[in-house]
């Protein structure tokens, strides 16, 4: 990692939308949005909803390829299609399920915190092993010219 890069955090950029989203299109009655309904529905920049929906296809689930895209939570569309492959209408998640997905994403904003505490951890380790060598070598470099010149 070069100097002054940082670590790509996606779900702690995107956490206020990304929870509004998968909380919106978990909770609605329809089953599934389009990025301008879900921006307008939630004061949102239609681009940032955009952005949000494509970089976490973990979560949401993009459907028509044409036109404009409708957008859901892969829970409620597996559950369009009954055991006999039937179509049927999905309800909102469960406060149980909502929750999961919710923790799921807290999770992710932890784990990347703490891979970027980690990768400042290891560079602090880095430059000062950097510095102990370079004294090292300066020392052993001082003691054989110091021995040369006896």
């Amino acid at each position: 990692m070069a100097k002054g890069e940082t670590v790509d955090q996606p779900y702690t950029k995107h956490f206020d939308t990304l929870v509004a989203l998968v909380t919106h299109l978990s909770s609605i009655d329809g089953e599934s949005r389009t990025v301008t309904g879900m921006a307008e529905s939630l004061g949102l920049e239609p681009e940032e909803v955009r952005s949000v929906v494509t970089k976490f296809p973990a979560f949401f689930r993009q459907s028509r390829p044409e036109g404009e895209k409708y957008y859901t939570v892969h829970l409620r569309y597996a559950r369009r299609h009954d055991k006999d492959n039937k179509s049927v209408r999905t309800q909102p998640l469960s406060p149980q399920e909502l929750t999961t997905l919710l923790d799921l994403i807290s999770k992710m904003v932890a784990q990347e915190y703490e891979t970027s505490r980690l990768q400042l951890d290891m560079r602090e380790r880095n430059r000062h092993l950097f510095w102990t060598s370079l004294i090292t070598m300066f020392a052993a470099i001082t003691a054989a010219v110091v021995a040369i010149v006896k």
